[in-house]
């Protein structure tokens, strides 16, 4: 039963993975970005590389055998898989999770090849979202943002058909944490103890996210520290009422006005 996490970037699908991985027998490790293999497997001759070394510093494997495992695949979900179910069976976990956020955009692929696979969409106010990219000095004009968060919403009403998805809200994993991870856990079939609420900041991922792709991730650099209530309301802040107007028009081009406001309850 693979847990795949996912939502726009900035959402809060990092702060999900961390809590379901303090479950003792979920391993939740940095994002992978599976579906970055799909060109490989269209043209072999591709370089491999950068993704490689980047595995082989985040997870509990080596290069050589990633290669193998890319050798010796048909697509990029079996490489995920393979490479997940090894580190599963060395470390004795009963089950993984993945966290990249374009998971929501493929999850016909997930369904399709993991038939038990479970599914939690992260949403957000959209304009918090946008003003934290904002803050962050990337994908922070309206344009970029809305080709952004456009795919996320793409199959939003075959995967509410599904029994094995679930939307959560950054909003209440931030003020009501152990309620809605509660009810993460038990979607995920997950014993729950008190104890899984509990945020243990540490620096380790957001200094080798650094080192790998000599980029500083604010959402990990807020992860090595404590959780805080800050973030919430942040999008009236620093976003204009021009930029506003923008998102919202390119929003109402791309016929998803309603999930639009939906997402932007913040309860």
């Amino acid at each position: 039963m693979p847990i795949f996490v996912g939502g726009m970037f900035k959402s809060g699908t990092s702060l999900t993975r961390k809590y379901l991985g303090n479950h003792p027998g979920i391993f939740a490790g940095l994002e992978t970005n599976w579906f970055q293999l799909d060109n490989y497997f269209k043209n072999k001759n591709l370089n491999i590389s950068e993704i490689v070394e980047m595995w082989d510093s985040f997870y509990d494997t080596n290069k050589n055998e990633i290669y193998k495992m890319i050798e010796i695949s048909k697509c990029s979900e079996e490489v995920l898989d393979r490479m997940m179910h090894s580190i599963k069976s060395k470390n004795n976990f009963i089950d993984w999770c993945d966290k990249s956020p374009p998971n929501i955009s493929h999850g016909k692929r997930i369904f399709s090849y993991w038939k038990d696979a479970k599914i939690i969409h992260v949403i957000r106010d959209p304009y918090d979202i946008f003003g934290s990219l904002k803050q962050a000095k990337k994908w922070n004009s309206p344009k970029e943002f809305v080709e952004r968060w456009t795919p996320i919403f793409a199959d939003i009403d075959y995967l509410r058909k599904q029994k094995n998805y679930i939307e959560i809200r950054y909003e209440d994993l931030i003020l009501n944490t152990a309620k809605t991870l509660k009810k993460i856990y038990k979607f995920c079939n997950l014993k729950w103890e008190d104890i899984y609420a509990k945020h243990e900041p540490n620096q380790w991922e957001y200094k080798i996210v650094k080192k790998m792709t000599g980029k500083d991730s604010t959402t990990l650099k807020r992860l090595s520290g404590p959780i805080t209530e800050a973030r919430i309301g942040i999008g009236e802040k620093v976003i204009t009422q021009k930029e506003k107007d923008e998102i919202k028009f390119l929003i109402r081009e791309e016929g998803l006005t309603e999930e639009f406001a939906m997402a932007s309850k913040k309860i």
